[in-house]
């Protein structure tokens, strides 16, 4: 039997450990609850999104708005129990905060809580403000500006990290080296979502905040673009178990494999790249000047949405592209994976690419191409509720929320997490070494 060590000031302690012996353990809720980690937000940005495209689907029948309005309130929901639950976690070990943002897994998932945020901010927009007064109007408006400041932050405040940690190799480089600005990416789709609603001076703000926003995840994206194809040239597909995870980002920089991810990463940056042009585009037809771009009497909003249009269709078959490949790869590996947290990521960056659709049927004014987004729909709502499924089942099983087997943990195959005081992880040793 394999031996294992756990440090906990100056001593050592020796244990065995089976996978038996392991899966006879029985932890309660808090022991359980300082495994609880960032990424478990991609379960609520995925259902957020689900929202989105409810609300989008071109072909809509009675009770449709009910459904999304319905799933947006379960966002909502797990939003508040989750910040609950890992608010618990950094009550219960004080220094869990700093590792959980310096920890080289668990880091990169922060991202995922201000996605869920982003979806919900425009998720409010869409189902809120046609049963709200004004109020929630001007809230929105606040609550834009406060994402966009939050986002510029982290996404500096990250990737200083990033440059001034461990040196990375090209085989190391993983999807999670583009996380820390996907929230920037939202910042374009939000503003075009919620600009309509806005008073004229603040919606022109708001537009020119989104086009900066959204240049800005671009340019960054575009860098990682090449190391991305280098990277999958020099070492190919990820292992069977993570491709899930090829819909979004997944292990940390120092974990030696393949980082297929990065495509349904990239998807999600294209398609929503495609999704906030053409919205910006709609909002600017409506709400700036004819001039406003330039000194000639031109008409500013139809050029854009022109602009707009053309730079859609130039982007989507990429982004397609980069979807077929993860597809392919995913289905298979479909017979060695077991559940992981970026199982949610099948749902999300799908959500991007199923709006991008969406919104080139609606320019090109193609039944067919509305009705595929129609199907589309359908199957991202199969899909949430299969990653749903197997998500409860991984925690009544002890899959996830377990010690060792969560992005908190120090490497893999160790019971230990990331916080060096953690006293439930520490029950659990005991408890293991005894029984």
């Amino acid at each position: 039997m394999p031996y294992h060590a756990l440090e906990k000031g100056n001593r050592v302690l020796l244990f065995k450990m089976t996978l038996e012996k392991r899966e006879e353990m029985r932890l309660g809720l808090w022991e359980r609850i300082p495994h609880f980690t960032w990424a478990w937000f991609s379960s609520t940005m995925s259902t957020g999104g689900l929202a989105l495209a409810l609300a989008a689907t071109p072909h809509q029948f009675n009770g449709l708005h009910v459904i999304g309005t319905v799933v947006f309130i379960l966002t909502l929901i797990l939003f508040i129990l989750f910040s609950i639950a890992i608010s618990i976690r950094f009550w219960l070990s004080p220094s869990a905060l700093s590792a959980s943002l310096h920890n080289p897994t668990e880091s990169l998932f922060f991202p995922t809580f201000l996605l869920t945020i982003a979806t919900i901010i425009i998720n409010s927009s869409i189902y809120g403000e046609p049963h709200a007064g004004p109020w929630l109007v001007k809230a929105i408006e606040i609550l834009f500006w406060i994402y966009c400041g939050i986002t510029i932050c982290s996404g500096v405040l990250q990737y200083y990290l990033l440059f001034t940690g461990k040196a990375f190799t090209l085989q190391s480089m993983t999807p999670g080296w583009l996380l820390p600005i996907l929230p920037a990416t939202l910042v374009g789709t939000m503003a075009g979502t919620i600009s309509p609603s806005q008073p004229p001076n603040s919606a022109l703000s708001i537009i020119v905040g989104g086009l900066l926003y959204q240049g800005l995840g671009w340019w960054v994206s575009v860098f990682m673009f090449s190391i991305y194809i280098s990277r999958l040239m020099g070492h190919g597909l990820p292992a069977p178990n993570t491709r899930p995870g090829m819909f979004v980002a997944v292990g940390p920089p120092c974990e030696l494999r393949p980082a297929g991810s990065f495509r349904e990463v990239l998807t999600y940056w294209l398609a929503f790249t495609v999704v906030a042009l053409i919205n910006l585009a709609d909002a600017a037809a409506i709400k700036i000047p004819n001039d406003y771009f330039t000194d000639s009497p031109l008409l500013a909003g139809s050029v854009l949405k022109l602009v707009a249009g053309c730079t859609g269709l130039f982007i989507w078959l990429m982004a397609f592209w980069f979807f077929a490949i993860s597809l392919i790869a995913t289905v298979r590996g479909l017979r060695k994976m077991s559940f992981h947290l970026t199982w949610w990521a099948v749902v999300f960056p799908n959500v991007a690419f199923t709006l991008a659709t969406v919104k080139l049927g609606d320019v090109l004014h193609s039944p067919a191409i509305s009705w595929v987004t129609t199907a589309m729909t359908i199957l991202l709502a199969m899909a949430w509720i299969f990653v749903a499924a197997a998500h409860i089942e991984a925690i009544w099983s002890g899959k996830i929320l377990w010690p060792g087997k969560d992005e908190d943990r120090h490497g893999l195959g160790q019971l230990t997490c990331a916080v060096s005081d953690c006293p439930q992880c520490l029950v659990s040793t005991r408890r293991l070494r005894e029984s």
